[in-house]
């Protein structure tokens, strides 16, 4: 079963929380409750994943400035590897909000 408020019930109670909220706060960001938010990705493993990807990137740079292709594969991996490290950690972060 579905219960729709009349529309003016819900004019009124939003009216009443944008009169309640503190100044500078946005009326489409209004808390719904004073827990905390869970913490998003530690700040050691975004540096980590980063630096992952940025290790690949100059591995991949250092393999075709000598021409060695195995060198630049392993750089072309770790790269790929730190990038996804990221992504994965973006995702999880999003749905935990």
């Amino acid at each position: 079963m579905i219960y729709l408020r009349p529309r003016m019930a819900v004019v009124e109670q939003t009216a009443r929380m944008i009169a309640h909220r503190p100044a500078g706060q946005c009326s489409r960001h209004i808390p719904r409750d004073n827990a905390p938010k869970a913490a998003t990705m530690s700040i050691g493993k975004k540096i980590a994943h980063r630096a992952e990807a940025m290790k690949g990137g100059a591995k991949k740079t250092t393999g075709r400035a000598t021409g060695s292709r195995r060198l630049q594969a392993e750089g072309r991996g770790d790269q790929v590897k730190g990038n996804l490290k990221q992504a994965g950690q973006k995702i999880k972060d999003a749905f935990k909000h």
